[in-house]
């Protein structure tokens, strides 16, 4: 049985002549295919081998399970025309779990196992493609993580999910990595976002920010912690900026769609084998995120909130495809705001340094002429962009960085969030939440001193680009008011308690409820003595107005023509004698119409 494997390590792939750019090159085996050994040659350090024998084994044990799988998948999608859902899939899998062969998760478009090697005590991950996967049988789909990966360790990111090598056997494709050591977050069972992990997934994905490789999947299920380490899984879903015109003329000849201005191919859309036939790794070797610079005036929920430079970001894809969820989870399993409000303080207090100052200062060391060149505008222009660009990095800094966070700064950074969830997961929705909040937006801009206006109007600012984006919120369409559950701009500052959280800690919150009802019984008394107090105060005055107003009616009726004028206007201030019905002077509801 021959085994093909490719490593992206070597030079193994073809290169095809581009406009004269690059020559043809004969395509190279990696080893022998008569070698009982498969060589996996890792990314930063070698890796002992795997051998033939073992992974042979894998497949063995995985083929019957396979096609049960196809088999079930196939008659889901032939019944409802959609792919089986990921948690529905492992409950398969799981009945075949065992210590050699332990399925460690399900995604989309792959599955993952963890598999031993017993001469080595390696532990990899392997992945292989759903047989439900809408591109099952595509190569580019491997082929494009593949390079993924490589692209996030050129990037210099530590701890990512490392490629250690690619095998195509019996027609199915294998994606061979390092096994992520840790677990990710979750509230419910006490695992929750600390300052230290905070900084270091903050670190990290600013990292992949300044290459211009951008994952848009960076969901809490991606993210692992070991410790307070953060470990970056699953790249398949990704783009890489190409500022180049000859790599973007070239894209397009493939048939990428992209926006010329955004300089982000799509590279979903990329045709099968387009990463071998056009050498896309050297063509793509270089990737800045320079597409802030460009004349778009659009923005989409993956980009930062930077006016200036309004490129795609990991952190903004962080925050409202994880972060957001994390808060709601964390309120949810400690039936109070409190917790969630501190780790999100704590958050952004990280943020200052490890986004907004690193990225200030990555604004800074940028080339004018370069960035010019790459956007095809004029120096003069591009200097006052990233001068307003590091000016509002820092203004961040600066909000951030304190040890007591302004509240209105608090609840606009979240906003920013909050609407950038609501357009992807609620988009009925999103035209009431964007007009909620960018009226509040507009209330602090009023209430606030001066230093606060630009930040104000840059969040404004960014509002308006995200809804002017491909989330556009048009007049007249469907609208509705989001669900209070979803709403964390007010939950985390009301201090609203879940009561899901009631079947939890139903002691704790009972306890808490009787000291409400005590507290409420309480002061409700103290409230009916001063109403009855003013009831009756109300009523004296009550009595003496309506006596010089029967005092005035008596003069009236012996001299009726001076003062008509006088009397109509005591009857329409007093409105005493508009009904036949008798004034009682100790009546509330009379007083509060006499001072109308």
């Amino acid at each position: 049985m021959q085994i093909n494997a490719i490593s992206l390590n070597s030079v193994c792939l073809n290169r095809y002549k581009i406009e004269n750019k690059y020559t043809n090159l004969a395509q190279k085996q990696v080893f022998p295919l008569s070698k009982d050994v498969i060589c996996f040659t890792g990314i930063k350090t070698p890796v002992k081998s795997l051998s033939k024998n073992d992974f042979e084994q894998f497949t063995a044990f995985l083929d019957p399970i396979y096609q049960n799988l196809k088999k079930i998948t196939d008659e889901h999608l032939q019944s409802s025309g959609e792919q089986m859902k990921k948690d529905d899939i492992k409950a398969i899998l799981q009945k075949f779990d065992t210590n050699e062969y332990q399925i460690m998760g399900v995604g989309t478009n792959s599955i993952c196992y963890k598999v031993k090697n017993p001469s080595g005590n390696n532990v990899y991950g392997i992945r292989f493609f759903r047989p439900d996967a809408m591109n099952y049988g595509n190569d580019s789909t491997y082929e494009k993580e593949a390079f993924a990966l490589r692209k996030v360790q050129q990037a210099g990111v530590e701890d990512a999910q490392e490629l250690v090598d690619l095998i195509e056997k019996d027609g199915r494709y294998y994606i061979i990595t390092n096994l992520a050591q840790g677990i990710p977050l979750n509230a419910q069972e006490g695992r929750m976002l600390n300052p230290r992990q905070a900084k270091d997934v903050l670190k990290k994905l600013t990292q992949l920010d300044k290459s211009g490789f951008v994952q848009y999947d960076a969901q809490l299920e991606n993210i692992f912690f070991n410790g307070d380490t953060a470990e970056l899984i699953d790249f398949g879903g990704f783009s890489v900026s190409a500022e180049d015109k000859f790599v973007l003329d070239t894209l397009k000849q493939m048939g990428v769609p992209m926006d010329y201005e955004s300089f982000y191919p799509n590279f979903s859309a990329l045709r099968e084998g387009g990463i071998k036939e056009f050498n896309l790794e050297e063509l793509l070797k270089s990737t800045k995120p320079y597409l802030g610079f460009s004349n778009i005036d659009s923005t989409f929920i993956s980009r930062n909130s930077n006016p200036y430079f309004s490129a795609f970001s990991n952190v903004a894809n962080f925050e409202y495809r994880s972060l957001f969820y994390h808060l709601q989870d964390i309120i949810n399993a400690t039936g109070s705001t409190q917790t969630a409000e501190d780790i999100f303080k704590s958050y952004l207090h990280q943020r200052a340094f490890e986004h907004h100052k690193t990225m200030s200062d990555f604004f800074e060391s940028l080339n004018p002429d370069e960035v010019a060149n790459a956007c095809r505008s004029d120096t003069g222009t591009i200097l006052k962009r990233i001068k307003d660009a590091v000016g509002y990095e820092k203004l961040l800094t600066g909000l951030l960085s304190k040890d007591e966070i302004n509240e209105h700064v608090l609840k606009t950074e979240l906003a920013k969030i909050q609407m950038r969830w609501v357009a992807l997961n609620k988009r009925e929705a999103a035209q009431t939440q964007f007009e909620s909040l960018t009226s509040m937006i507009k209330e602090f801009r009023e209430q606030d001193s001066s230093v606060l206006r630009r930040y104000y109007d840059d969040s404004l600012s960014f509002f308006d680009r995200l809804k002017a984006g491909i989330y556009a919120l048009t007049e007249g369409s469907k609208r509705e008011i989001l669900d209070s559950k979803y709403n964390l701009v007010e939950k985390l500052f009301i201090k609203t308690v879940q009561s899901a959280k009631e079947e939890i800690m139903p002691e704790v919150i009972q306890t808490q409820a009787e000291k409400n009802i005590k507290t409420s019984s309480k002061n409700n008394k103290i409230i009916a003595v001063i109403l009855g107090i003013a009831a009756f105060v109300g009523s004296i005055f009550a009595y003496i107005t309506h006596r010089k107003n029967k005092e005035k009616l008596n003069e009236l009726q012996e001299n009726p023509q001076s003062q008509a004028a006088s009397l109509n206007s005591a009857l329409q201030n007093n409105n005493i004698l508009s009904s036949s019905k008798v004034y009682n002077p100790f009546s509330m509801q009379d007083f509060l119409n006499t001072v109308k």
